[in-house]
Order: structure tokens, then sequence, then C-alpha cells
């Protein structure tokens, strides 16, 4: 019986959903270790989660950055990684 997908097509989808699944896995796998995470930084667990939800954000905010880089616009992803640096820091002194 001949076969309705291409050659190699089986293979590509096996190893794109591995990856897939190794790239969901290293998202979730933040949620449980939460709490010990945040005691090894020495945050409290709100903070953490915040954090955390901040990094889930940027993936929503995905498309406008790469509007912005693809646009050549150096200056707006400097600007904006400085804002999320300084994000950063106030998180881990407790200032948001």
């Amino acid at each position: 019986m001949p076969s309705r997908f291409p050659a190699g097509l089986r293979g590509q989808l096996a190893a794109f959903s591995f990856s897939r699944m190794i790239l969901n896995t290293g998202f979730r796998m933040v949620y449980p270790f939460l709490p010990a995470i945040a005691r090894g930084l020495g945050l409290d667990l709100a903070t953490a989660a915040l954090a955390v939800t901040a990094r889930s954000a940027t993936g929503l905010a995905s498309p406008l950055l790469g509007f912005l880089a693809d646009d050549k616009k150096a200056e707006y992803i400097k600007a904006l990684n400085r804002e999320c640096e300084d994000f950063m820091k106030s998180l881990k002194e407790g200032q948001f």
C-alpha cells in the first residue's frame, strides 16, 4: 500500500514532537520547584512567581519584539534590555 506522506516526513514529525516535548518540559518544570528556586535566589515566593510570569509574558511580546529587531531599530532593543535588567534588579532588591 503506497504511503500518503512524503519520504522522511515521519522522521521529521518525530523529531519535531520530541523537541517540543523537551522545550515544554523546560518551561513547565519550573512551577513545581519554584519554592526551592526562590529560596536559592533569596526571593520570596510571590517575587519568584512574578519573575516566571514576566518570562512567560515575553512570549506574548515576541511579535512586537521581532518586528523591532527585523526593522533594525537596535536602540529600541537596547532600551528594552536595560528596562528588563532594571526590572530584574528591582525584583532582587524587593522594590517591586
